[in-house]
């Protein structure tokens, strides 16, 4: 099946569940204000800026997270090495971006299997429409 795995989840009203900035970009502002004291109130502005932008969370955001992430209970009993390295290889279709070919079989179930476990209701459910092909739901 192709699908567009930058397509938004959305929450149960129909907005785009928002992601903040990485913690790297926001590191780096203050990395500049103690670099450079005279480009303090800039540098500030900047963290500012960052604390309050976000961008939509998508179906690739949740994908790459559950199948490269450790999962509750993998410390225990960790995933052998043949399905680590097929999440690895999904991992790889999915972060091209845009229109991937995901294997309706296997690959789906292990999708599921992984977001499943990784996330809640709010972003289990239309990852899951999205998995079935009858998604994204705006609620």
């Amino acid at each position: 099946m192709k699908m567009n795995v930058d397509q938004p989840i959305f929450d149960l009203d129909g907005n785009t569940i928002p992601v903040p900035h990485t913690m790297r970009q926001a590191v780096a502002a203050v990395r500049e204000m103690l670099d450079d004291p005279a480009r303090l109130e800039e540098a500030k502005a900047s963290l500012d800026g960052m604390i309050q932008a976000t961008t939509p969370l998508t179906f690739r955001k949740v994908a790459m997270d559950a199948l490269m992430a450790t999962l509750p209970g993998e410390e225990r009993q960790p995933q052998d090495g043949q399905t680590k390295f097929k999440m690895w290889n999904l991992a790889l279709k999915i972060n091209k971006g845009g229109e991937v070919e995901i294997d309706t079989g296997d690959e789906v179930a292990l999708l599921k299997e992984r977001i499943g476990k990784g996330f809640g209701p709010l972003v289990v459910g239309p990852a899951y429409l999205m998995l079935n092909g009858t998604g994204p739901s705006k609620g």
